[in-house]
Parts: C-alpha cells; sequence; structure tokens
C-alpha cells in the first residue's frame, strides 16, 4: 500500500519513522504523559518496509498478539505491490483551544481505523486533546477530519482516488460534491 501523512496542510506521501532504544524503528502516535497515549508501531524486523529520508512510502500492516494477550500492530514490507488500499497516518492536531478535541471520522467507502494514539493540551491532559491514527483506506473512500482547535480549524475530508492518489479538501466542498440528499415525504 502507498503510504501517506494527512495533516492541515494537506496529505504528503510517505509516513515518518523514528528510531526507539526498545523497538528500533518505529512510527509514533500521539504523546506521551498523563491524559495521553504515545503507541509505537514497530517495522517488522524480519520483513520491514523500507525507509528513505525517514520515510515509509510503501508497507502493509500486520497484526500480532503480544505476551500479555494484547492484539499490536507492525509495519511491513508489501507482499502485494498492487494493492490499490493506501495506508494513511491521521494526525488531528490543530492550536490550542481550552475544551476542543480532534478527532477521525469513515464518512464514505471501506476504511478502518487500524490503531491510534492521542495528544492533550495541560499539564493532565484534561484541556482539550487530538487523535493520531492509522488508517487503511480503499479508493473511494472519504476520512472527515476535525482538527483539534474548535471554530479556529474547520474540518477537512482526505479523499483516496482511484489511482491510490490522496486530496484534502474542505469538508463543506466535499459535501457538496457529493449532490443534495434525497427527501422521503412523510
Amino acid at each position: 500500500m502507498r503510504c501517506y501523512t494527512i495533516t492541515r496542510a494537506g496529505a504528503r506521501e510517505g509516513i515518518a519513522v523514528l528510531d526507539d532504544p526498545a523497538l528500533g524503528r518505529v512510527v509514533a502516535l500521539g504523546e506521551a504523559g498523563r491524559g495521553r497515549l504515545l503507541t509505537k508501531v514497530k517495522l517488522d524486523g524480519r520483513r520491514p518496509p523500507s525507509v528513505v529520508d525517514g520515510l515509509v512510502h510503501r508497507a502493509a500492516v500486520a497484526a500480532f498478539e503480544a505476551p500479555a494477550g494484547v492484539r499490536r500492530h507492525c509495519l511491513v514490507a508489501p507482499k502485494d505491490e498492487g494493492d490499490p488500499r493506501v495506508l494513511l497516518r491521521v494526525s488531528t492536531s490543530g492550536c490550542y483551544t481550552r475544551n476542543t478535541l480532534g478527532r477521525v471520522t469513515v464518512v464514505a467507502g471501506e476504511a478502518t481505523i487500524v490503531t491510534r494514539g492521542h495528544g492533550a493540551e495541560g499539564a493532565a491532559g484534561r484541556l482539550g486533546d487530538w487523535e493520531d491514527v492509522l488508517v487503511i483506506a480503499a479508493p473511494g473512500s472519504a476520512i472527515k477530519v476535525k482538527p483539534y482547535g474548535g471554530y479556529k480549524t474547520p474540518p477537512y475530508v482526505a479523499v483516496v482516488g482511484g489511482d491510490g492518489t490522496v486530496s484534502v479538501l474542505p469538508y463543506e466542498d466535499w459535501q457538496a460534491s457529493q449532490g443534495a440528499p434525497e427527501l422521503t415525504e412523510l
């Protein structure tokens, strides 16, 4: 699957990888600390995806059961290069606005949120929070992103094209392109 990072700035090819002293290379979702959740998705040691300039451009997701019986995920080199789906890292971080939430919602097509982390504001993480998720999306899928920041950060939609590209547009524009809903007389 092709990999993209989705932020308020738009869609960018590749997902950033960090070096973790305990796990090796990982994709870090969210933040560590009180009221936050840092999820580390490691790159498989036996069949890792290639990393170029700190970014993974093609990967598949594999699930495994950790020793405590918890389901975990890792990124592996894709077996099927022709897979039309894409792997998206979607961050809803925005700008500080007290008591606001950043959320990701699948609004059209087939898409699955694989795993998530989240960040927050305030020492205890109670002033507002935002999600950081990995999503597997098929062509034709639309993922609505409401960034953290309230009225200062309008929602947008990441749309997966039939050729595996991803475009980002304002939510209102996407809604208008979907046409008016059918009215049913009561």
